[in-house]
Order: C-alpha cells, then sequence, then structure tokens
C-alpha cells in the first residue's frame, strides 16, 4: 500500500511539473478592443474556438483590454503602438510578443481575408512560444508597463527600450487591397491599390500608390501617389509627386516630396519643405517652408516662408501670419491669364491635373456606391448574375432601361403640374437622379460577377470592371455609345434587382 501511495505522490509531482511546464511557456495575447465593435466580437470567437484545438489551448492566454471606455487601456495602447514603431489608429489591436495585428475580419464576410489573417496569428503564437522555451521572448506590454522600473528588459536601466519595427516589419507583394474597412501596416513591393470605405494605410511602396475611400488615413512612402476622397488625412507622408483630391485635407510633414497637386474644400498643410505645390478649393492653410505656390481659393493663410513664387488669384483673399516671411512679392493672375497661356506648358499642366482630379474623384465616389450595394444586395447581385444572360436578355434590359429613361421624367413632370401629386412628383425626380448616379456601379457589379469569375474577391472585381468600364468609355464615339448603353442596362438591371428584392420578401 505505501509502495502504492509512494507511486501516487511520484506522478502528481510529475504531472505538477508539466503543468507548471506548460503555464510557464504560456504566450499573453493582448486584445485592445471597443465595447460592442462587432469586430471585438469576431476576435473573441476566433480564439474561443482555438482554445479548442489540441495544438493551441496551452500555448497561450488573452488578456482583454478595453480602450472605448477605460483611459488607462487607451493610455497603454497609445503607448505599446509608439513603441512597436507605429500607430493605432483603431481597434481590435492585438500585441503578441513583440509583433502586432490591426483589425480582425468576418469570416462570414470575407472568408479569404479570415483564413489568411488566422494563419498570421498562428504562426505568431508558435513563433513567442518558441522564444519563450529559447529564452528570446520580448513581451512588449511588460516592457511598456515596466519602462518606470529600474530593471527593464535585460536588465538595463529605466532608459531602456526595446524597438521593433525596421528589422521585423513584414513585406508582402499584395496588390489589391478592397474591403468596407482596410487597414495595412506592411511595406509593399509593388504598385498597390487600395479601395474601401474607411482606408488606413501605413506603408512603404515600391511603385505607385493608388488610394480611394471615404475616409482615408494614410502614413506612406512611394514613387507617386494618387489619392481621392472625403476625408483625407496624410501624416509623414512622402513622394515624388502627389495627386490629391477629396473634401477635407490634411498633409502633415511631406519633406522630401516634391509635388503636390490638391483640390477640396479644406486643405491644410504643414510641413518643412515641399518644392511646388499646387492647390485649388476654397480655404487653404499652409504652415512651413515650400518653394513655389500657385494657389486658386476663396481665401488663404500662410505661416512660416515661401521661398519661391507665390501665385494666387486675384480674387483670392491672403490672410499672412505675423511670422510668415516674405521673400517675394505676391503674383496675382486672373482667368483672363489662364486663357492666354492655355498652351503654355505649365498651366496646360495645371489643367490636365484639374482633369485628371475631377475624374479620379468621380470614379472614387462610384467605387464606394459600389461597395454599399455589394454590401446591402451581395447575394440578390450573384442570383441576377447567374441569369443566363443571351443577347435577348441584355438588349431586353437595355429597352426596359431606355423605357424607363424616357417614362420616369415625363411622369414626374405630370406628378408636378398636377398640384396634388407634386410630392410624388417630387421624390420620383430624386429616385431618379439616384437611379442613373448607380448604374455603373451595377454594370459593373454584374458583369463582374459573370466575367472575372477567377477572381475570388467581390469587392475587387468590382472595382476591376469598374475600371475597365470607365476605360472604354473615355474611347471617342464608340465610347459615348457605351456610355448610354450601360446607363440603359444598370436601370434595366435596377429593376431586376429591386424585384428580387420584393420576391424575397
Amino acid at each position: 500500500m505505501k509502495k502504492v501511495l509512494r507511486l501516487f505522490i511520484v506522478l502528481l509531482m510529475v504531472f505538477s511539473i508539466n503543468v507548471y511546464a506548460e503555464e510557464a511557456n504560456t504566450v499573453t495575447i493582448y486584445c485592445f478592443y471597443g465595447a460592442g465593435d462587432s469586430h471585438a466580437d469576431d476576435m473573441f470567437k476566433f480564439f474561443d474556438e482555438l482554445k479548442l484545438d489540441n495544438e493551441y489551448k496551452y500555448k497561450f492566454a488573452v488578456e482583454k483590454l478595453e480602450v472605448w471606455g477605460n483611459k488607462d487601456n487607451a493610455t497603454l495602447l497609445s503607448k505599446t503602438a509608439n513603441k512597436l514603431g507605429t500607430m493605432a489608429s483603431g481597434v481590435p489591436f492585438i500585441v503578441i510578443g513583440d509583433q502586432y495585428y490591426s483589425g480582425f475580419p468576418n469570416k462570414e464576410a470575407n472568408k479569404d481575408n479570415y483564413n489568411k489573417y488566422s494563419n498570421e496569428i498562428k504562426k505568431g503564437i508558435n513563433s513567442s512560444y518558441e522564444k519563450i522555451k529559447n529564452s528570446t521572448y520580448v513581451d512588449i506590454i511588460n516592457v511598456v508597463r515596466n519602462e518606470n522600473e529600474t530593471n527593464c528588459i535585460g536588465g538595463s536601466d529605466t532608459n531602456c527600450s526595446v524597438t521593433i519595427g525596421a528589422t521585423e516589419r513584414k513585406t508582402t507583394d499584395e496588390r489589391f487591397y478592397t474591403d468596407s474597412d482596410i487597414i495595412v501596416d506592411e511595406d509593399i513591393t509593388k504598385t498597390a491599390f487600395f479601395a474601401g470605405n474607411n482606408v488606413n494605410v501605413e506603408s512603404k511602396i515600391d511603385g505607385i500608390a493608388f488610394i480611394a475611400g471615404n475616409s482615408i488615413i494614410a502614413s506612406t512612402e512611394s514613387d507617386y501617389a494618387f489619392i481621392a476622397g472625403n476625408s483625407i488625412n496624410l501624416k509623414n507622408f512622402h513622394a515624388k509627386d502627389a495627386f490629391v483630391a477629396g473634401n477635407q485635407i490634411i498633409i502633415e510633414n511631406a519633406t522630401g516630396t516634391r509635388s503636390i497637386y490638391a483640390t477640396g474644400s479644406s486643405i491644410n498643410i504643414t510641413s518643412d519643405y515641399i518644392e511646388d505645390l499646387y492647390l485649388a478649393g476654397k480655404t487653404i492653410t499652409l504652415k512651413g517652408k515650400f518653394d513655389n505656390v500657385v494657389i486658386d481659393a476663396e481665401k488663404v493663410v500662410l505661416t512660416g516662408a515661401i521661398t519661391g513664387k507665390l501665385k494666387v488669384n486675384e480674387n483670392t483673399e491672403v490672410v499672412l501670419a505675423t511670422d510668415y516671411t516674405v521673400v517675394n512679392e505676391i503674383e496675382k493672375f486672373t482667368n483672363k491669364d489662364i486663357s492666354k497661356q492655355f498652351k503654355t506648358n505649365n498651366v496646360l499642366g495645371t489643367f490636365m491635373v484639374t482633369k485628371l482630379v475631377s475624374f479620379v474623384t468621380g470614379f472614387v465616389n462610384l467605387i464606394i456606391i459600389g461597395i454599399i450595394l455589394i454590401l446591402l444586395f451581395n447575394k440578390k447581385f450573384e442570383k441576377i448574375s447567374k441569369i443566363k444572360n443571351t443577347a435577348g436578355y441584355v438588349f431586353g434590359k437595355i429597352g426596359l432601361g431606355l423605357c424607363g429613361l424616357i417614362i420616369v421624367p415625363i411622369l414626374a413632370i405630370v406628378l408636378l403640374i398636377t398640384g396634388f401629386a407634386s410630392l410624388l412628383g417630387v421624390l420620383a425626380i430624386l429616385a431618379y437622379i439616384v437611379a442613373l448616379i448607380i448604374t455603373a456601379p451595377v454594370v459593373a457589379i454584374n458583369y463582374g460577377n459573370i466575367l472575372l469569375k477567377d477572381i475570388k474577391n467581390e469587392y475587387l472585381r468590382f472595382v476591376v470592371a469598374l475600371i475597365i468600364l470607365q476605360i472604354v468609355k473615355l474611347v471617342p464615339v464608340f465610347g459615348g455609345l457605351v456610355t448610354f448603353l450601360s446607363l440603359c442596362l444598370g436601370l434595366g438591371l435596377l429593376k431586376d434587382l429591386i424585384s428580387t428584392e420584393k420576391k424575397e420578401k
């Protein structure tokens, strides 16, 4: 009996030692999140499921850090991001050892992205788990938390710090990023395209950066940049030449950028030095040092110095701050001057840039509309695209759209004239205008689903199809015909989309 008891005690001790070893090797995963955020729900569901996996259940533990209602956690997030050499512009924000992961995709909405993201997190867990066993593990959260203590990681003094970023930074050859919410914090080895509702990019791009969205936050370094959206915030932004179009534009620290062409309602630029600025808008504020500046605006506020030529429209109100350094006299130009000099390279270039900005802005609006349509009616579009698209079907939809194009405005006018149904007439006109605006995205989504099946991402299919459609529209004569036919086809397909919705209800 005593032998059995001794054996039991030995086995219990061995078991306890093994359990302790497992717990000592556990990787802490720090999850910064906002209460009530659906992305946070997706994140925690993923980790709960991963805990059921025998390969991972003993490797990690999750520490939840809510930031929207907890100032201490929000401060910890900010300091951690700074220590990692990045910026935490939103949550979820996951930290594993000295690695971080921004955002969290929804499994049902984007399965490919979800699988790619979850595999990256699993790699991070395994990597940190091995580092713990090899005594090379760095818990960046503990570094931040203990920064004011006498002993820092590695046994140095209170000034010690751990810098993560340059050598650890991820690189990818991914080129297309399309989703409702986009967060990219890795360097890209090729020209890259970003299109979504909320776009957050912190990358070094070996090529051209094309960024389009409703709200854009970008900290990028690229050869050239084409950026268009509603709200644009560029920080630590570097490019040889940049073309920016939006409503509210803020550019901070664009030192080293050769030229910026920007148009918007409000433009605010702060930088140590930019060679050339060509700006058009309502209110423009410049702070810093610039070389040559051309401005067409209602009001411009200048702080700092312009070392070269400053040209403004004669109708522009110029406000000079007390610390503004006058190097050369301000030159004023009129619209007649532009007409006379239209054939010169500089003015022609400015004109072409204006046309380009106008085209890009319109294209971005179409992308945003398309993304919204996909989010709302993706299943309906999939059903419509499965209908056999014979020549008869296509021409039938064009004919139906043509009838709507003619009949609806006539009907709206009749309703307006009757008086008692004038409200219906106004609503009919508004609905007619909305329908005309969304026809191009409707056509692009539908035929992107049909002709570009090899592209798995529905958002990317739409963007590629829209690009092809818009390029074809630029062809003289033929482009005009395509524009008219796609308008009619879009109205016809819109009727199918609405009727499909009604049947499902």
